[in-house]
């Protein structure tokens, strides 16, 4: 019987061993993983800070001239969209398309006019932005702002009570780029033509 009780009180001491590695090595893997995340977490949000700290931001004002009938679409809305310029040859000769890198939608709610807007690189980037990101991050091309003032406040659609206008900013220095001013106007003729409704 007392070596079955030394044997028993043997197994059991190598048990709680087996059982005590066996929680130190998970505890441990847990720490070190949970520590990895947390290094990684910080480190992206260290990025992004950096990120926001040199990101591109842009503002101006958008002007409805005197006469020129706003929009009155229950669901109206501003849209601005943020393009780098290509140049009149790439953009309309050779008809090269280029992604917008910011766009924005503000609701007729917030809207009075003059409006004064702001659209940064941080918040209102799209997807496809950093394709593009060579051509404007660098102030080497100047920024051309596109606002819509959209009647049913869906940007897929196009009407002819909408108004346009663009703008464009330069960069300046740092992160500093000039004042994009836009003035709004119909769509003319031709895009009265191609909404499908002239007069």
């Amino acid at each position: 019987m007392c070596v079955s009780v030394e044997l028993v009180s043997r197994m059991s001491r190598v048990l709680f061993a087996v059982i005590f590695l066996l929680f130190g090595s998970a505890y441990s893997l847990s720490l070190a993983t949970s520590l990895r995340k947390a290094a990684v977490t910080s480190l992206a949000t260290l990025t992004l800070g950096m990120n926001a700290a040199n990101a591109i931001t842009l503002s101006g004002v958008v002007l409805i001239p005197d006469g020129v009938p706003a929009p009155t679409g229950s669901d109206r809305a501003l849209y601005v969209t943020v393009k780098p310029d290509i140049g009149v040859i790439n953009a309309q000769i050779l008809n090269i398309k280029v992604p917008p890198i910011m766009t924005k939608r503000i609701p007729a709610s917030l809207l009075s006019f003059p409006y004064t807007y702001t659209i940064d690189e941080v918040k209102d980037a799209t997807e496809e932005a950093a394709a593009s990101k060579s051509r404007w991050e660098k102030g080497d091309v100047p920024l051309i702002v596109s606002v819509r003032y959209d009647n049913d406040g869906v940007a897929a659609t196009r009407s002819p009570e909408d108004l346009v206008g663009k703008g464009e900013s330069s960069f300046i220095s740092g992160d500093e780029w000039s004042k994009a001013d836009v003035q709004l106007s119909d769509r003319g003729i031709g895009g009265k033509l191609v909404t499908g409704k002239i007069f």
